[in-house]
């Protein structure tokens, strides 16, 4: 047992948590009653709940983010906004992106390399390497798609991290010598993972490419290809294209494909921010309504491609918008010209350098010293294979067909839109790996979502993979592990039974590595004060 620093009441030490971890307004909401509050102290999650409040959660969330909702300096992560189950990261599943170019990020290689293979596939000599090879300026698109799908946040201590940030990547570079991307480029690099995707284990092609001229599927090769590949095990995943027009060409408009069109949510979270982004849509030649689905295609974040001018910009910017004053005048000397910043500034106040310095980060779209912002359906479509890539985690057994169906049932209409336009709607991670779970299978297979009603209670069910589970605690058992253990119903499931609690009360999952962790199921949550959520019964 320990003590609660803030109101010095007895808890078990597995739900104590450090106060160096709290959020930062929720720190400053706790020292208002307890002065003396230091970094090696410990704090109650009851006591942190009173600071998070009940009011709206984004609230809570944009002030520990560096988020402007006017000026819109940086963005909400992707698993954030759309709500992902953290559990699940696309582990144990290969993507295959074809792109210009790619580069080895260290969101991709600095904890693990999960780079399988890169292939330079420009000529009809398609060659294997052992390393990715830099193509310079046509290495930032790929780059950017890997990592919104892909990355794991390294080089933003984790705050950037992609849906399936420990998939594997096979890199596919199908450019030809002036760094365009043709229909004869995206055939050859299908046709290579075509006869290579067994040996790599590739269940996911990412295509943000298109090609030359709409063309029917009996005409188009690529569309062929795309075709055989779905028929072969492999889900497809294509970029609708952002003109904005009723045009798709190949490979968007494969009727096997998943196609993704643009959805702006206005970096916000939540349905009630929804607007359909300017991408292609309509019928095919062939009269195949296209996209499938929208996704996020505006307020993404994603590396900016080391080596080139904008690097040292804004790693400049950044020092000079977060500096402190007496630092400011000292480093405007050494970097305000790499800034970008008028050397007539070295006579202004610091806080006028901090605010031009912070201005120009904006124009810039630069998100801090390594991250911009980016936008149109290149990077929405990564999104949805991301998503396919841990619906394939949770149940390695879903079929290209049985993936695409789920994906489409789980997905939200955007209100008031055609249906042309956004085809079933918004991806939906969280319901699309709950539903996973739940096809055969799934380890969840003829089980109920939770929290779900049970003998005049509540039984939270939970799917540990390899993490143990302990208890759920909360409000409702003054947060006492030994109140409401999880036991085993099945293998890889757990239960716990809880006889009634008061609507509203807020718990969490404690496990045996000591987090604590939302019940992934549950829509209903708040932050819990440490950067994490807790949910609501």
């Amino acid at each position: 047992m320990g003590s609660c620093a803030a109101c010095d009441r007895e808890y078990d030490l597995r739900v104590l948590r450090s106060a160096r971890d709290l959020d930062l307004v929720v720190a400053d909401g706790l020292r208002e009653h307890a002065r003396d509050l230091g970094d090696e102290d410990t704090v109650c999650p009851v006591c942190v709940g009173a600071c998070v409040g009940d009011d709206g959660f984004h609230d809570r969330i944009q002030a520990s983010w560096p988020l402007d909702a006017e000026a819109v300096y940086g963005v909400l992560p992707v698993p954030l906004r759309l709500h992902a189950n953290p559990h699940y990261r696309g582990r144990g599943v290969c993507i295959a992106f074809l792109d210009s170019g790619f580069h080895a990020h260290p969101d991709l290689v600095a904890r693990r390399n999960r780079i399988r293979a890169y292939v330079d596939a420009t000529t009809q000599d398609i060659v294997e390497h052992p390393s990715v090879e830099p193509a310079g300026a046509l290495s930032w698109h790929g780059l950017m798609t890997t990592s919104v799908a892909a990355g794991d946040g390294s080089c933003s201590g984790g705050r950037y991290r992609a849906l399936a940030s420990e998939a594997d990547l096979v890199l596919v570079k199908i450019s030809d010598p002036d760094g365009g991307v043709h229909d004869e480029g995206i055939a050859r690099g299908l046709s290579w993972v075509r006869r290579n995707h067994r040996r790599l284990g590739i269940r996911v092609v990412n295509l943000s490419v298109g090609g030359d001229e709409e063309q029917s599927l009996r005409e188009s090769a690529v569309d062929q290809l795309v075709t055989a590949l779905v028929r072969e095990g492999v889900t497809v995943v294509a970029a609708a294209g952002n003109a904005g027009k009723r045009r798709l060409v190949p490979p968007a408009s494969a009727p096997a494909a998943i196609t993704v069109g643009g959805l702006d949510d206005q970096n916000l979270m939540g349905p009630a921010a929804y607007r359909i982004w300017n991408s292609n849509y309509g019928p095919t030649v062939d009269g195949v309504g296209k996209p499938e689905l929208v996704a996020p295609s505006i307020w993404v974040a994603a590396p900016i491609l080391p080596g080139t001018d904008q690097e040292p910009q804004a790693e400049a910017l950044d020092r000079l918008a977060n500096a402190s004053a007496a630092e400011v005048a000292g480093l405007f000397r050494r970097l305000g010209e790499v800034a970008g910043l008028h050397s007539g500034f070295s006579r202004r106040r610091p806080e006028v350098i901090a605010s031009a310095a912070r201005r120009l980060q904006i124009k810039q779209q630069y998100l801090e010293a390594a991250y911009k912002r980016v936008e149109g359906t290149s990077f929405a479509a990564p999104i949805v294979s991301s998503t396919a890539a841990v619906m394939l985690e949770a149940n390695p057994g879903l079929t290209p067909h049985r993936l695409k169906r789920i994906l489409l049932d789980t997905a939200e209409l955007v209100p008031g839109v055609e249906p042309e336009r956004q085809g079933r709607g918004v991806v939906d991670p969280r319901e699309a790996v709950a539903r996973a779970l739940r096809d055969p299978g799934g380890v969840l297979k003829g089980l109920p979502l939770s929290p779900t009603p049970s003998g005049g209670g509540v039984r939270v069910i939970f799917a540990p993979r390899d993490r143990g589970a302990v208890a759920v605690v909360g409000d409702f058992n003054d947060w006492d592990p030994a109140a409401h253990p999880l036991r085993s119903l099945r293998s890889g499931v757990v239960v716990a039974d809880i006889a009634s609690v008061p609507d509203g009360s807020r718990y969490q999952l404690l496990l045996e590595d000591g987090a604590l962790v939302e019940d992934p199921e549950n829509p209903r949550r708040v932050p819990d004060g440490f950067g994490e959520w807790a949910s609501r019964f």
